[in-house]
């Protein structure tokens, strides 16, 4: 009975995790920022429709603001 309510518990987190995005923790986010290296400068000089699918893939939309567009508030 203990296997069952494990596999249960752990098919229940399972769900739970795919539906509800966790946040990441400060160390975490440091740790994708170095693993990423200089991605900037590589996207900085891509060609804009192969920099259009990497922001795709990474599920990222970027919003023109015109009125805001030199720091303007």
């Amino acid at each position: 009975m203990e296997q069952a309510e494990r596999t249960r518990a752990e098919a229940d987190l399972q769900t739970t995790q795919q539906t509800e995005p966790r946040r990441m923790s400060r160390s975490q986010i440091a740790d994708l920022v170095r693993a990423l290296g200089d991605i900037v400068a590589v996207l900085r000089d891509v060609d804009p429709d192969d920099k259009a699918e990497v922001y795709r893939q990474l599920g990222l939309r970027l919003t023109y603001q015109p009125d805001n567009a030199n720091g303007a508030r």
